[in-house]
This record gives C-alpha cells, sequence and structure tokens, in this order.
C-alpha cells in the first residue's frame, strides 16, 4: 500500500486540504463506495473529519482517504475502520501526518516502505486567504495521486 501524506504542524490546514482532496476525488471518480457517516455533510460544509474509499473502475485500483493521521493510534484506528468496512486491499492511502517519529515509522510500517510525504509548509501558494491556500495545496495532493495513478 502506497501512503500519500501531508505533513504539518497542528492546526495549519491539513484536515481541511484532505476534505478537499476527497471532495476532488468524488468529483472525478463519484460517489466513494464507503465513507464516514457524515461524509458529505462534512464535504459540504467543510467542516469535520471524513474517510471514504473509491475503487476505480476501470483499473480495480483502491484509493483510502482520511483527513486523520496526525499519532499513530489515530492512523491505525482509521485504517483498521476502513479495512472492516470495505474488506479490500488498498492501493493508496491518503492521510495527515505530524512530524515526529513515531509517526515516520507508523507510516513507513503500514507501507512497507512506498510513501510520500508532502510537506505543507513547502508547498508554494499564492492565496490571500487560508481557504485558497488549502484549496491550492489540495490540488497539489491531488495532482500527487492522479500522477501515482497515471492519469
Amino acid at each position: 500500500m502506497r501512503i500519500i501524506a501531508l505533513q504539518g504542524d497542528d492546526k495549519t490546514g491539513k484536515t481541511a486540504t484532505l476534505r478537499r482532496v476527497a471532495k476532488k476525488l468524488k468529483d472525478l471518480f463519484g460517489c466513494p463506495d464507503f465513507s464516514s457517516p457524515h461524509f458529505y455533510d462534512h464535504i459540504k460544509k467543510d467542516k469535520g473529519d471524513v474517510w471514504a474509499v473509491f475503487i476505480l473502475k476501470e483499473s480495480g485500483k483502491t484509493i483510502a482517504i482520511t483527513s486523520h493521521g496526525d499519532y499513530p493510534k489515530i492512523l491505525y484506528d482509521d485504517l483498521a475502520t476502513i479495512r472492516k468496512e470495505y474488506g479490500g486491499e488498498i492501493d493508496i492511502f491518503i492521510c495527515a501526518k505530524h512530524d515526529t517519529p513515531a509517526m515516520d515509522k507508523a507510516v513507513s510500517n503500514l507501507s512497507g516502505g512506498d510513501y510520500e510525504i508532502i510537506k505543507k509548509s513547502e508547498i508554494k501558494v499564492s492565496g490571500k486567504s487560508e481557504t485558497e491556500d488549502n484549496e491550492q495545496c489540495a490540488d497539489y495532493v491531488f495532482n500527487v495521486i492522479k500522477s501515482t495513478l497515471d492519469i
């Protein structure tokens, strides 16, 4: 399983960015096959954490995303919930991440070494507001996902 992790400090917009990425996945691939109970409400209101699984019809690849992941236990718990609900293999897993040795180890262990860390602070944004910056970061993450999928 390849992991794409958005790394940043507390309160830097990781959740908001990944919620926007989840919306972009929904817009491109259709409704998720499995999702958190409040997925659509949280996407619409742009508030709260989300998780979802998208099974891509053409390739059969599976993308799972969670806006959680700041701490290892949360990451492991969300992945366990996703696996329980979905029950299949996950090809790409997108999550949030703090820059700590514990999270580095968790991401490395879960991915078997196949991961990419995107540092939110290093994404060049030109937005005039936090919302615009998060949207530009979401575009960047979404492009990494598309590149990983070769689409």
